[in-house]
């Protein structure tokens, strides 16, 4: 048995068939299960890449000289570094649903939403054009994904 049904309840036969009918029951009672797959990711927009390099100018850099070695420098570089990238560039989580593939993204469900939103207010042209960009992006992830 499934790990998603506490049970199996065996019925009686469709018809005069010897096949029986199988109810299963479900652990959550039919509630829906939560989204436990997440994704963690960083957004790059314009602004904060004009914001990033404005920040990386106004840092005071340590003179490299023979007081100090090259790992404190090192390490000073990539702690003032990743610290300027979590200032301009924070993680957010990105829910998916435990079914989804592989190759899902947030991006790639914002464009099935717009496609669906089109379809729902009637513009078959948006429609259109969002229903062949889902086809390309479906077909161009599959393929990166199973050539990796």
């Amino acid at each position: 048995m499934h790990s998603f049904y506490t049970k199996a309840e065996i019925l009686a036969p469709v018809g005069t068939s010897d096949h029986k009918v199988i109810k299963w029951y479900p652990k959550n009672n039919g509630i829906a299960r939560p989204c436990t797959n997440k994704r963690r990711r960083r957004r790059f927009p314009r602004s904060g890449y004009d914001a990033f390099g404005r920040w990386l100018i106004s840092q005071d850099w340590p003179i490299v000289s023979p007081n100090h070695s090259t790992d404190d420098l090192a390490s000073d570089f990539t702690s003032k570094i990743s610290q300027g990238i979590d200032k301009f560039y924070p993680l957010s989580s990105v829910k998916l649903h435990p079914s989804d593939k592989p190759w899902m993204s947030s991006f790639f469900n914002s464009l099935i939403v717009k496609r669906q939103r089109a379809f729902h207010s009637g513009n078959i042209h948006l429609w259109r054009h969002y229903r062949d960009k889902v086809k390309l992006e479906i077909e161009t992830r599959k393929q990166k994904f199973l050539l990796r």
